[in-house]
């Protein structure tokens, strides 16, 4: 492996929102509670692969929900670190972003993050962060991700991108 320094995204990256609150729910696209997701095919195998490798991992997740008034900044991290324990790579760096810009005059936002922020992706700055914390540049590291967003990110931020179907060999 070529790189020092792997980030993925959370949410349909390495995780997946368990069937049974999908049913219930079929518009959620993240979880918003402790229990609701749980690991996608094939990742923790490969986040195994890269720890056996030396690749230090780090997780980047935008949480928008903070700024909406859905969970609490707090909230947010027990369900990106969740997420860590799950995959397997508990221990591991994580990022969360909680600013949203477009809450702003929602009844329920957060004034203290309904903003926009440079860590929100696009913007690099999460990925940024993890770089310096890991000590490694931009051409040591790798973002995982499944949104436009993630793509724009890492590309933001000068690192190699990949879509988490090709990365972890989904149909």
């Amino acid at each position: 492996m070529d790189y020092k320094l792997a980030i993925f995204d959370i949410d349909g990256t390495i995780t997946e929102i368990k069937p049974e609150i999908k049913e219930k729910n079929p518009k959620a696209h993240t979880p918003n509670t402790l229990g609701e997701q749980q690991p996608k095919e094939n990742v923790i195998a490969l986040l195994e692969e890269l720890q056996a490798n030396e690749v230090g991992i780090a997780l980047a997740t935008n949480r928008g929900g903070v700024a909406w008034g859905y969970n609490t900044l707090e909230e947010a991290y027990e369900m990106a670190e969740e997420a860590a324990v799950l995959c397997g790579v508990e221990g591991s760096a994580v990022y969360v972003c909680p600013y949203h810009a477009k809450a702003k005059g929602f009844f329920k936002a957060d004034p203290r993050y309904a903003m926009d922020s440079d860590c929100r992706k696009p913007n690099p700055g999460m990925l940024i962060k993890a770089m310096e914390d890991a000590g490694v540049g931009p051409e040591e590291t790798i973002f995982v991700g499944d949104m436009e967003t993630d793509m724009r990110a890492a590309e933001n931020a000068g690192v190699l991108f990949y879509w988490a179907k090709d990365y972890f060999g989904w149909e």
